[in-house]
C-alpha cells in the first residue's frame, strides 16, 4: 500500500481537463494517506512537486514563482492561490479571444448581407426612374441619359450615407451582441455555481439537523448524568458523615480500651507484688471452709476430710509447694448490738 502511494506521488501530474483546485485536492489526499502510513515530505518538496506537475503552458509561471519566491518557506495555500489567479486570467483571456473572433465573423456576415440588401433598393429605384421616362428620339434619349446620370450620382451619395449609417449601426449591434453573449456566459457560470451552492446548502442543512438531534440527545444524557451525579454526591456525603462518626466512636473505644488495659496492668502489678510477699512469709489465701467444701459425702483419702478428693486436696497441694496452711478465724470488727461502755457527752 505504501509503495503504491509513493509511486502515485512520484508520477503525479495535472490532468488535461482539471483545474488547480481539483489537482490540489487529489495531491492533498495522496500526501495525507502517506503521512498516515509514516511517510512525510518537506514543504519545499511538496511545492516543487506541484510546480513540476503543471503542463507545458504553465512553464513560464512556474519558472517565475521559483525565481521570485522561496519554495522552502512559502505556504502551499499561497502557492495555490497564485496559481488559481493565473488560471482565471488565462481563462478570461481565452474567452476574450473567442469573443473577438465571434464579433469579427458576425460583423462581416452582417455587413455583407446588409450591403447586398442595400444595393437592391437603389437598383429598384433606378429601374423605376428609367421606366417612368416615356419619350422617343435622340434628344429625349440624351436627356434621359443626363437625367439618369444625375440620378445615379444622387443615388450614389445617398447610398454612401446609408452605408455609413449601416456601418455605425452594425458596430452598435455587434457591441450589443458581444455584451449579450458575455452576459449569457456569465449567467451560465452563475447558474452552475448556484446549483452547486444549493447542493452544498442542502447537505449542510441535513448535517445541521443531524447535529441538532445529536445535541438534544446529548443534553438529555447530560441531564440524566447530572441527576445521577447529584444523587451520588449525597450518598458520598452520607458515607463521609457515617465514616466520621465511626472514626469518633473508634477513638472513644480505643481510649476506653487503653484505660481498661491500664487498670488491668496496674492490678496485675499489685497482685504480683502481694503474691511475692505471701510467698516470702509462706502464706497463701485459702477460701473459707464453708465455701471450699462443697459435697460432704466425699471423703479425701489423704487428709480424711469431707467434700473433696485426694486429687483436689489442698493440704497435699500446699505440702508439695512448701506452704503451711492454717485456718484463720475471722474477727468481727463491728459486732451487732448495743455499746458495752457508754461515754457521755462532755458538756462545756
Amino acid at each position: 500500500m505504501k509503495s503504491l502511494l509513493v509511486a502515485k506521488y512520484e508520477s503525479f501530474k495535472m490532468e488535461p481537463h482539471e483545474n488547480i483546485d481539483k489537482m490540489y485536492c487529489r495531491f492533498n489526499d495522496i500526501v495525507k494517506d502517506l503521512e498516515g502510513l509514516g511517510k512525510e515530505y518537506s514543504l519545499g518538496e511538496k511545492n516543487r512537486k506541484i510546480l513540476n506537475a503543471l503542463p507545458k503552458e504553465w512553464e513560464p509561471k512556474s519558472i517565475a514563482i521559483e525565481e521570485s519566491k522561496n519554495l522552502n518557506s512559502i505556504p502551499i495555500e499561497s502557492l495555490i492561490n497564485s496559481l488559481t489567479s493565473f488560471e482565471l486570467k488565462m481563462k478570461y483571456k481565452v474567452q476574450d479571444d473567442e469573443e473577438a473572433k465571434g464579433k469579427r465573423s458576425i460583423a462581416y456576415k452582417a455587413s455583407s448581407k446588409r450591403r447586398k440588401d442595400s444595393r437592391k433598393p437603389h437598383l429598384n429605384n433606378f429601374q423605376i426612374i428609367w421606366d417612368n421616362c416615356n419619350s422617343d428620339g435622340e434628344v429625349e434619349e440624351e436627356y434621359e441619359e443626363t437625367q439618369i446620370a444625375f440620378m445615379a450620382l444622387g443615388n450614389s451619395e445617398v447610398s454612401s450615407s446609408c452605408d455609413s449609417c449601416d456601418d455605425s449601426c452594425d458596430n452598435d449591434d455587434d457591441d450589443v451582441e458581444a455584451f449579450i453573449f458575455k452576459m449569457h456566459e456569465c449567467l451560465k457560470e452563475l447558474y452552475a455555481k448556484n446549483k452547486e451552492l444549493k447542493i452544498k446548502v442542502n447537505a449542510l442543512l441535513s448535517a445541521n439537523s443531524k447535529l441538532v438531534y445529536e445535541n438534544n440527545s446529548l443534553t438529555k444524557e447530560n441531564d440524566v448524568l447530572k441527576e445521577n451525579f447529584v444523587g451520588k454526591n449525597k450518598i458520598m456525603e452520607k458515607q463521609a458523615s457515617l465514616k466520621k462518626r465511626l472514626d469518633d466512636l473508634d477513638d472513644i473505644l480505643k481510649k476506653k480500651k487503653e484505660n481498661v488495659f491500664e487498670k488491668k496492668r496496674t492490678r496485675n502489678m499489685f497482685l504480683n507484688k502481694n503474691f511475692i510477699t505471701f510467698r516470702k512469709n509462706n502464706l497463701c489465701f485459702v477460701k473459707s471452709k464453708s465455701s471450699f467444701y462443697g459435697n460432704k459425702n466425699i471423703i479425701c483419702n489423704y487428709c480424711h476430710q469431707h467434700s473433696h478428693t485426694k486429687k483436689n486436696c489442698y493440704v497435699k497441694r500446699n505440702e508439695k509447694l512448701g506452704i503451711n496452711s492454717i485456718w484463720v478465724i475471722k474477727h468481727v470488727t463491728n459486732p451487732i448490738g448495743p455499746n458495752k461502755v457508754w461515754v457521755p457527752k462532755v458538756v462545756a
